[in-house]
Protein backbone atom coordinates (compact mmCIF):
# COMPACT_ATOMS: atom_id res chain seq x y z
CA UNK A 1 0.00 0.00 0.00
CA UNK A 2 1.41 3.42 -0.87
CA UNK A 3 2.12 5.77 1.97
CA UNK A 4 0.52 9.17 1.65
CA UNK A 5 2.17 12.07 3.40
CA UNK A 6 0.14 13.95 5.96
CA UNK A 7 -0.58 17.63 5.31
CA UNK A 8 1.71 20.09 7.11
CA UNK A 9 0.85 21.41 10.56
CA UNK A 10 -1.26 18.37 11.43
CA UNK A 11 -0.91 16.00 14.34
CA UNK A 12 -1.24 12.25 14.28
CA UNK A 13 -4.33 11.48 16.37
CA UNK A 14 -4.88 7.81 15.55
CA UNK A 15 -3.15 5.71 18.21
CA UNK A 16 -3.07 2.67 15.96
CA UNK A 17 -0.46 0.11 14.96
CA UNK A 18 -1.39 0.56 11.30
CA UNK A 19 -2.27 3.89 9.73
CA UNK A 20 -5.24 4.31 7.42
CA UNK A 21 -2.83 4.19 4.47
CA UNK A 22 -1.00 1.02 5.48
CA UNK A 23 2.13 2.30 7.22
CA UNK A 24 3.25 0.31 10.25
CA UNK A 25 3.96 2.49 13.30
CA UNK A 26 6.90 0.58 14.77
CA UNK A 27 9.85 1.90 16.74
CA UNK A 28 12.82 -0.47 16.70
CA UNK A 29 15.63 -0.58 19.23
CA UNK A 30 18.78 -2.01 17.71
CA UNK A 31 22.38 -1.03 17.17
CA UNK A 32 23.51 0.91 14.12
CA UNK A 33 25.84 -1.91 13.17
CA UNK A 34 23.06 -4.52 13.01
CA UNK A 35 20.87 -2.08 11.08
CA UNK A 36 23.65 -1.51 8.53
CA UNK A 37 24.25 -5.25 8.14
CA UNK A 38 20.56 -5.93 7.56
CA UNK A 39 20.36 -3.25 4.86
CA UNK A 40 23.58 -4.43 3.25
CA UNK A 41 22.29 -7.99 2.90
CA UNK A 42 19.14 -6.73 1.14
CA UNK A 43 20.62 -3.72 -0.61
CA UNK A 44 18.43 -3.79 -3.72
CA UNK A 45 15.12 -3.65 -1.84
CA UNK A 46 16.61 -1.14 0.61
CA UNK A 47 17.45 1.19 -2.27
CA UNK A 48 14.08 0.55 -3.89
CA UNK A 49 12.25 1.72 -0.78
CA UNK A 50 13.80 5.19 -0.89
CA UNK A 51 12.24 8.21 -2.53
CA UNK A 52 12.63 8.89 -6.24
CA UNK A 53 14.76 12.00 -5.62
CA UNK A 54 17.14 10.02 -3.42
CA UNK A 55 17.32 7.31 -6.06
CA UNK A 56 18.20 9.81 -8.82
CA UNK A 57 20.95 11.30 -6.65
CA UNK A 58 22.32 7.80 -6.05
CA UNK A 59 22.16 7.13 -9.80
CA UNK A 60 24.10 10.33 -10.59
CA UNK A 61 26.68 9.88 -7.85
CA UNK A 62 27.27 6.21 -8.78
CA UNK A 63 28.29 7.01 -12.35
CA UNK A 64 30.31 10.07 -11.33
CA UNK A 65 32.23 8.10 -8.71
CA UNK A 66 32.98 5.34 -11.21
CA UNK A 67 34.33 7.87 -13.75
CA UNK A 68 36.53 9.50 -11.10
CA UNK A 69 37.96 6.22 -9.84
CA UNK A 70 39.03 5.05 -13.28
CA UNK A 71 40.24 8.52 -14.20
CA UNK A 72 42.61 8.19 -11.27
CA UNK A 73 43.84 4.85 -12.63
CA UNK A 74 44.44 6.33 -16.10
CA UNK A 75 46.28 9.33 -14.74
CA UNK A 76 48.45 7.03 -12.60
CA UNK A 77 49.32 4.98 -15.70
CA UNK A 78 50.31 8.19 -17.51
CA UNK A 79 52.57 9.25 -14.64
CA UNK A 80 54.36 5.88 -14.71
CA UNK A 81 54.59 5.60 -18.51
CA UNK A 82 53.62 8.59 -20.64
CA UNK A 83 53.79 6.50 -23.81
CA UNK A 84 50.77 4.31 -22.88
CA UNK A 85 48.09 6.94 -23.61
CA UNK A 86 47.73 9.30 -26.51
CA UNK A 87 46.67 12.91 -25.88
CA UNK A 88 46.36 12.35 -22.10
CA UNK A 89 48.68 14.49 -20.02
CA UNK A 90 46.46 15.97 -17.25
CA UNK A 91 43.86 14.69 -14.81
CA UNK A 92 41.09 16.48 -16.69
CA UNK A 93 42.07 14.71 -19.88
CA UNK A 94 42.20 11.39 -17.98
CA UNK A 95 38.68 12.06 -16.62
CA UNK A 96 37.40 12.82 -20.12
CA UNK A 97 39.06 9.67 -21.44
CA UNK A 98 37.36 7.64 -18.66
CA UNK A 99 33.93 8.97 -19.69
CA UNK A 100 34.58 8.27 -23.39
CA UNK A 101 35.77 4.75 -22.64
CA UNK A 102 32.90 3.69 -20.35
CA UNK A 103 30.12 5.30 -22.37
CA UNK A 104 31.66 4.07 -25.68
CA UNK A 105 31.10 7.41 -27.40
CA UNK A 106 34.41 7.16 -29.27
CA UNK A 107 38.00 7.90 -28.43
CA UNK A 108 38.88 10.50 -31.04
CA UNK A 109 42.51 11.44 -30.61
CA UNK A 110 42.66 9.78 -27.17
CA UNK A 111 43.34 6.04 -27.15
CA UNK A 112 45.39 3.31 -25.50
CA UNK A 113 48.50 2.07 -27.25
CA UNK A 114 48.72 -1.66 -27.90
CA UNK A 115 52.09 -1.88 -26.14
CA UNK A 116 50.63 -0.80 -22.77
CA UNK A 117 49.72 -3.94 -20.79
CA UNK A 118 48.34 -2.09 -17.76
CA UNK A 119 46.24 0.11 -20.02
CA UNK A 120 44.64 -2.93 -21.67
CA UNK A 121 43.86 -4.45 -18.25
CA UNK A 122 42.28 -1.24 -16.88
CA UNK A 123 40.25 -0.85 -20.09
CA UNK A 124 38.86 -4.37 -19.69
CA UNK A 125 38.09 -3.77 -16.01
CA UNK A 126 36.28 -0.49 -16.69
CA UNK A 127 34.13 -1.99 -19.45
CA UNK A 128 32.98 -4.85 -17.18
CA UNK A 129 32.35 -2.47 -14.28
CA UNK A 130 30.37 -0.11 -16.49
CA UNK A 131 28.18 -2.95 -17.79
CA UNK A 132 27.42 -4.11 -14.24
CA UNK A 133 26.68 -0.54 -13.16
CA UNK A 134 24.31 -0.02 -16.09
CA UNK A 135 22.44 -3.23 -15.34
CA UNK A 136 22.12 -2.44 -11.62
CA UNK A 137 21.14 1.22 -11.75
CA UNK A 138 18.90 0.99 -14.81
CA UNK A 139 17.25 -2.11 -13.37
CA UNK A 140 16.68 -0.20 -10.13
CA UNK A 141 15.05 2.68 -11.99
CA UNK A 142 12.86 0.32 -14.01
CA UNK A 143 11.76 -1.57 -10.89
CA UNK A 144 10.95 1.72 -9.22
CA UNK A 145 8.80 2.91 -12.12
CA UNK A 146 6.89 -0.37 -12.48
CA UNK A 147 6.11 -0.82 -8.78
CA UNK A 148 2.37 -1.54 -8.37
CA UNK A 149 2.01 0.56 -5.22
CA UNK A 150 0.49 3.48 -7.10
CA UNK A 151 -2.24 1.20 -8.41
CA UNK A 152 -3.41 0.70 -4.84
CA UNK A 153 -4.45 4.36 -4.73
CA UNK A 154 -7.40 3.42 -6.94
CA UNK A 155 -8.67 0.86 -4.40
CA UNK A 156 -11.13 2.19 -1.86
CA UNK A 157 -12.07 0.96 1.59
CA UNK A 158 -14.84 2.49 3.63
CA UNK A 159 -13.62 4.88 6.30
CA UNK A 160 -15.71 3.01 8.88
CA UNK A 161 -16.80 -0.54 9.56
CA UNK A 162 -20.38 -1.31 10.61
CA UNK A 163 -22.05 -4.02 12.67
CA UNK A 164 -25.67 -4.76 11.75
CA UNK A 165 -28.07 -7.63 11.12
CA UNK A 166 -28.26 -9.38 7.77
CA UNK A 167 -30.86 -12.09 7.29
CA UNK A 168 -31.24 -12.29 11.06
CA UNK A 169 -27.49 -12.70 11.71
CA UNK A 170 -25.18 -10.11 13.24
CA UNK A 171 -22.43 -9.24 10.78
CA UNK A 172 -19.37 -7.05 10.59
CA UNK A 173 -19.16 -5.27 7.23
CA UNK A 174 -16.53 -3.30 5.34
CA UNK A 175 -17.23 -1.84 1.91
CA UNK A 176 -14.52 -2.08 -0.76
CA UNK A 177 -14.31 -1.03 -4.41
CA UNK A 178 -11.91 -0.59 -7.33
CA UNK A 179 -12.04 2.70 -9.21
CA UNK A 180 -10.18 1.31 -12.26
CA UNK A 181 -11.77 -2.10 -12.54
CA UNK A 182 -13.03 -1.21 -16.01
CA UNK A 183 -9.63 -0.08 -17.42
CA UNK A 184 -7.12 -2.25 -15.50
CA UNK A 185 -8.97 -4.99 -13.63
CA UNK A 186 -7.51 -6.91 -10.73
CA UNK A 187 -7.56 -10.70 -10.80
CA UNK A 188 -7.12 -13.35 -8.10
CA UNK A 189 -8.19 -10.97 -5.34
CA UNK A 190 -8.09 -12.17 -1.73
CA UNK A 191 -9.31 -10.43 1.43
CA UNK A 192 -8.20 -10.98 5.00
CA UNK A 193 -9.46 -9.46 8.23
CA UNK A 194 -7.67 -9.58 11.58
CA UNK A 195 -8.58 -8.52 15.10
CA UNK A 196 -5.61 -7.17 17.01
CA UNK A 197 -6.22 -6.82 20.75
CA UNK A 198 -4.66 -7.23 24.16
CA UNK A 199 -5.03 -10.70 25.64
CA UNK A 200 -4.24 -12.14 29.05
CA UNK A 201 -3.66 -15.90 29.09
CA UNK A 202 -4.82 -18.26 31.81
CA UNK A 203 -1.26 -18.26 33.16
CA UNK A 204 -1.25 -14.49 33.53
CA UNK A 205 0.87 -13.70 30.46
CA UNK A 206 -0.06 -10.42 28.83
CA UNK A 207 0.03 -10.47 25.02
CA UNK A 208 -0.09 -6.85 23.93
CA UNK A 209 -0.79 -7.62 20.27
CA UNK A 210 -2.78 -10.81 19.96
CA UNK A 211 -3.74 -11.28 16.30
CA UNK A 212 -6.86 -13.32 15.53
CA UNK A 213 -7.99 -13.96 11.95
CA UNK A 214 -11.70 -13.44 11.33
CA UNK A 215 -13.58 -15.82 9.04
CA UNK A 216 -15.07 -14.08 6.03
CA UNK A 217 -18.19 -15.04 4.14
CA UNK A 218 -16.30 -14.56 0.86
CA UNK A 219 -12.52 -14.18 1.00
CA UNK A 220 -12.22 -13.82 -2.78
CA UNK A 221 -14.32 -10.72 -3.55
CA UNK A 222 -15.34 -9.64 -7.02
CA UNK A 223 -14.35 -6.01 -7.46
CA UNK A 224 -16.33 -5.39 -10.62
CA UNK A 225 -18.77 -3.42 -8.42
CA UNK A 226 -18.57 -2.00 -4.90
CA UNK A 227 -18.95 -5.00 -2.62
CA UNK A 228 -18.78 -5.96 1.04
CA UNK A 229 -16.37 -7.91 3.18
CA UNK A 230 -18.66 -9.75 5.61
CA UNK A 231 -17.78 -11.50 8.85
CA UNK A 232 -20.66 -13.37 10.48
CA UNK A 233 -20.64 -12.92 14.23
CA UNK A 234 -21.28 -16.39 15.64
CA UNK A 235 -20.73 -17.83 19.10
CA UNK A 236 -17.14 -18.67 18.15
CA UNK A 237 -16.40 -15.20 16.82
CA UNK A 238 -14.26 -12.76 18.85
CA UNK A 239 -17.12 -10.28 18.32
CA UNK A 240 -19.67 -12.55 20.04
CA UNK A 241 -19.65 -10.49 23.24
CA UNK A 242 -18.98 -7.12 21.62
CA UNK A 243 -22.02 -4.86 21.39
CA UNK A 244 -20.57 -1.38 21.75
CA UNK A 245 -17.50 0.66 20.94
CA UNK A 246 -16.57 0.67 24.63
CA UNK A 247 -16.22 -3.12 24.51
CA UNK A 248 -13.62 -2.80 21.76
CA UNK A 249 -11.89 0.02 23.62
CA UNK A 250 -11.59 -2.15 26.74
CA UNK A 251 -9.93 -4.83 24.62
CA UNK A 252 -7.57 -2.24 23.09
CA UNK A 253 -8.73 -3.68 19.80
CA UNK A 254 -7.89 -2.72 16.26
CA UNK A 255 -9.28 -4.19 13.04
CA UNK A 256 -6.72 -4.74 10.27
CA UNK A 257 -7.96 -5.34 6.74
CA UNK A 258 -5.68 -6.62 3.95
CA UNK A 259 -6.67 -6.84 0.28
CA UNK A 260 -4.37 -8.45 -2.28
CA UNK A 261 -4.74 -8.64 -6.03
CA UNK A 262 -2.84 -9.09 -9.27
CA UNK A 263 -2.80 -6.52 -12.07
CA UNK A 264 -3.93 -8.36 -15.17
CA UNK A 265 -1.81 -6.34 -17.64
CA UNK A 266 1.49 -6.53 -15.75
CA UNK A 267 1.10 -9.65 -13.61
CA UNK A 268 2.31 -7.71 -10.53
CA UNK A 269 0.81 -8.26 -7.09
CA UNK A 270 -0.30 -5.33 -4.98
CA UNK A 271 -1.50 -5.08 -1.40
CA UNK A 272 -3.89 -2.67 0.27
CA UNK A 273 -3.80 -2.34 4.06
CA UNK A 274 -5.91 -0.28 6.41
CA UNK A 275 -7.12 -0.39 10.01
CA UNK A 276 -10.15 0.52 12.09
CA UNK A 277 -10.06 1.74 15.69
CA UNK A 278 -12.98 1.24 18.11
CA UNK A 279 -14.40 4.69 17.36
CA UNK A 280 -14.41 3.79 13.65
CA UNK A 281 -16.64 0.72 14.12
CA UNK A 282 -20.32 1.71 14.15
CA UNK A 283 -22.85 -0.56 15.82
CA UNK A 284 -26.48 -0.75 14.62
CA UNK A 285 -25.56 1.01 11.39
CA UNK A 286 -25.52 -0.11 7.78
CA UNK A 287 -24.05 1.29 4.59
CA UNK A 288 -26.24 3.39 2.36
CA UNK A 289 -26.78 1.90 -1.08
CA UNK A 290 -24.50 3.47 -3.67
CA UNK A 291 -25.42 1.27 -6.66
CA UNK A 292 -28.63 1.44 -8.65
CA UNK A 293 -29.86 -0.49 -11.68
CA UNK A 294 -30.82 1.64 -14.67
CA UNK A 295 -33.72 0.87 -16.98
CA UNK A 296 -31.18 -0.46 -19.51
CA UNK A 297 -29.65 -2.82 -16.98
CA UNK A 298 -26.51 -0.77 -16.39
CA UNK A 299 -25.15 -0.15 -12.91
CA UNK A 300 -25.14 3.45 -11.69
CA UNK A 301 -22.54 4.05 -8.96
CA UNK A 302 -22.69 7.14 -6.75
CA UNK A 303 -19.22 7.41 -5.22
CA UNK A 304 -20.38 10.27 -3.00
CA UNK A 305 -22.39 7.72 -0.97
CA UNK A 306 -19.58 5.18 -0.69
CA UNK A 307 -18.76 6.01 2.95
CA UNK A 308 -22.29 7.03 4.01
CA UNK A 309 -23.98 5.02 6.77
CA UNK A 310 -27.58 4.82 7.96
CA UNK A 311 -28.74 4.10 11.48
CA UNK A 312 -30.64 0.84 11.87
CA UNK A 313 -33.45 0.73 14.45
CA UNK A 314 -33.55 -2.51 16.44
CA UNK A 315 -37.35 -2.31 16.64
CA UNK A 316 -37.99 -1.85 12.93
CA UNK A 317 -38.09 -5.56 12.13
CA UNK A 318 -41.48 -7.32 12.05
CA UNK A 319 -41.74 -10.53 14.08
CA UNK A 320 -44.47 -13.15 13.81
CA UNK A 321 -46.05 -13.92 17.22
CA UNK A 322 -45.51 -17.39 18.59
CA UNK A 323 -48.57 -19.48 19.47
CA UNK A 324 -47.40 -19.56 23.09
CA UNK A 325 -46.67 -15.85 23.38
CA UNK A 326 -49.24 -13.23 24.41
CA UNK A 327 -51.05 -11.42 21.60
CA UNK A 328 -50.88 -7.67 22.09
CA UNK A 329 -53.66 -5.40 20.82
CA UNK A 330 -53.10 -1.64 20.71
CA UNK A 331 -56.27 -0.42 22.47
CA UNK A 332 -57.09 2.98 23.86
CA UNK A 333 -58.11 1.56 27.26
CA UNK A 334 -56.50 -1.31 29.12
CA UNK A 335 -59.88 -2.57 30.43
CA UNK A 336 -63.30 -2.56 28.75
CA UNK A 337 -66.59 -4.30 29.43
CA UNK A 338 -67.75 -7.42 27.63
CA UNK A 339 -70.73 -5.59 26.10
CA UNK A 340 -68.51 -3.00 24.45
CA UNK A 341 -66.30 -5.64 22.88
CA UNK A 342 -69.03 -7.34 20.80
CA UNK A 343 -70.29 -6.33 17.37
CA UNK A 344 -73.89 -6.06 16.15
CA UNK A 345 -74.10 -9.84 15.54
CA UNK A 346 -72.99 -10.59 19.09
CA UNK A 347 -69.56 -11.89 18.07
CA UNK A 348 -66.65 -10.95 20.26
CA UNK A 349 -64.42 -8.36 18.56
CA UNK A 350 -61.20 -10.00 19.75
CA UNK A 351 -62.17 -13.42 18.38
CA UNK A 352 -63.23 -11.80 15.11
CA UNK A 353 -59.83 -10.13 14.70
CA UNK A 354 -57.90 -13.31 15.51
CA UNK A 355 -60.06 -15.44 13.23
CA UNK A 356 -59.35 -12.96 10.43
CA UNK A 357 -55.59 -13.60 10.67
CA UNK A 358 -55.97 -17.38 10.97
CA UNK A 359 -56.07 -17.86 14.77
CA UNK A 360 -59.15 -19.72 16.04
CA UNK A 361 -60.50 -18.28 19.31
CA UNK A 362 -63.97 -18.67 20.81
CA UNK A 363 -65.91 -15.88 22.50
CA UNK A 364 -65.63 -17.63 25.88
CA UNK A 365 -61.82 -17.71 25.59
CA UNK A 366 -61.68 -14.07 24.54
CA UNK A 367 -63.99 -12.86 27.35
CA UNK A 368 -62.42 -13.52 30.73
CA UNK A 369 -64.84 -12.63 33.61
CA UNK A 370 -66.42 -9.92 31.48
CA UNK A 371 -63.07 -8.14 31.17
CA UNK A 372 -60.85 -8.05 28.08
CA UNK A 373 -57.08 -7.55 28.65
CA UNK A 374 -54.80 -6.98 25.68
CA UNK A 375 -51.94 -8.79 27.39
CA UNK A 376 -53.86 -11.83 28.73
CA UNK A 377 -55.26 -13.27 25.51
CA UNK A 378 -53.46 -16.62 25.19
CA UNK A 379 -55.20 -18.91 22.72
CA UNK A 380 -55.46 -22.59 23.56
CA UNK A 381 -55.60 -23.85 19.99
CA UNK A 382 -53.78 -21.99 17.23
CA UNK A 383 -53.67 -22.80 13.54
CA UNK A 384 -52.01 -20.81 10.77
CA UNK A 385 -53.46 -20.67 7.29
Amino acid sequence: MPFRKRPPNTKLTRAALLTKHGRLRIVEKRTKQSHFRANLQDGFNWLLAHSSLWLLMFFFSGYTLCYLIFATFWYTIYLNDDSCLSEVSTFNEAFLFSIELQSTIGFGSKYVLGTCRWGIFVMLLQNITGALLDASLLGLIFARITRPDRRAYTLRCSTRAVVCHRDGQRCLLIRIADLRQKEAPLIACSAKLYLLHEHVTAEGEVISYNCQPLDLLDDEPLLALPTYVVHKITDDSPFADVYHQDDLADMKAELIFVLEGTISDLGLTLELRTSYLPNEVLFDYRFEACCERSHKGKCLIDWAKFDDTVSVSSTSSLTVPSPLSPVVFPTASRRSSSAKTRDGNGQHLASRILNGIGIELTDEEADVDGVVSDTQLIPKSVSFV
